[in-house]
């Protein structure tokens, strides 16, 4: 029994034999499986790496904003986003997130009030 070649070695072990500065390195520029893998880190700053990796789009957004074992800093920061924070599909998975904390999700929640033309001034 020899050693079993990389190739074959799935990214999920890879990444288990990282250190945190690695991982911070493929946060920011691996592609979208070692994202969506890092965005459950356990170090927060990796965590939030992945959010601010310059190829995370609207649609990984829309996927991490959904997950109930993502950090709350990497939910905030997802809210924070303009360009996201005018995705219904977004906003609507971060009010309904168990883990997204209240302030954030108080804060979220006038995107989903009805607009209206009249005012009551």
């Amino acid at each position: 029994m020899g050693e079993v070649p990389t190739e074959r070695v799935t990214l999920i072990r890879r990444i288990m034999f990282l250190n945190a500065r690695d991982r911070m390195k493929l946060a920011m520029k691996g592609d979208r499986e070692a994202r969506s893998i890092l965005i459950r880190d356990s170090n927060r700053i990796v965590a939030t790496a992945v959010i601010n990796n310059p190829r995370n789009y609207r649609s990984g957004s829309r996927k991490h904003s959904g997950h109930g074992t993502v950090a709350d800093e990497v939910l905030r920061l997802i809210s924070l986003n303009r360009t996201w924070a005018r995705s219904y599909s977004i906003i609507h998975n971060l009010v309904r997130n168990p883990s997204q904390p209240v302030p954030t999700v108080m804060g979220t929640l006038p995107a989903f009030a009805p607009k209206t033309s009249s005012s009551w001034r």
